[in-house]
């Protein structure tokens, strides 16, 4: 090889404004200038106070070495940051869960119904599988049950646990004394 060839191209000659124009034209070609124009005043700025924007390395121009020391500690020597939430993944439930949540839910709305059509307020229900009781307040209707019952089964979906799963229907039955209060 000659020494020509393996030199790196000279980037400055290959923006002419021919290529600027050719680049503009095939852009607009893709996508409306209004769309364009749009995207470009929703641009934010990297800003390394963020969590987000770390590590951040500014490039001023091309004549500029690359901080390639910097950029190799940030990848291969740096820590990851603690998991949280949204990046740790959710617990493994069983196979059954759900359907032994589904069940139970029920079962206890079932019983619930049945046990307050000869209450009085003030009394203290005893509803299937559960070891606690429940106090009657107020005679409740199956919409506003059914509506609690989701609530309860979309939070126990979020952060299922499988060792609590012959408490399942106590807690829902705390669930409900707490949400009726």
């Amino acid at each position: 090889l000659e020494r020509e060839e393996t030199s790196a191209p000279d980037l400055t000659a290959l923006v002419t404004p021919e290529f600027e124009k050719s680049a503009n034209h095939v852009s607009s070609a893709f996508y409306p200038p209004e769309l364009l124009e749009a995207l470009t005043l929703r641009f934010e700025a990297p800003d390394s106070r963020n969590r987000w924007d770390r590590p951040l390395f500014t490039l001023v121009g091309l004549e500029e070495p690359l901080p390639l020391a910097d950029i190799k500690a940030a990848l291969f020597e740096n820590r990851a940051p603690p998991p949280h939430q949204s990046t740790q993944s959710q617990p493994l439930a069983s196979g059954s869960f759900l359907h032994q949540l589904d069940q139970v839910t029920s079962q206890v709305l079932t019983g619930l119904m049945e046990a307050q059509k000869n209450a009085i307020p003030g009394d203290l229900l005893k509803l299937p599988g559960t070891t606690e009781h429940l106090r009657f307040t107020q005679p409740l209707t199956m919409a506003e049950l059914s509506r609690l019952r989701r609530q309860f089964i979309s939070y126990t979906k979020m952060h299922p646990n499988n060792e609590n799963l012959s408490q399942l229907a106590n807690m829902f039955l705390q669930y409900l004394s707490q949400s009726l209060l």
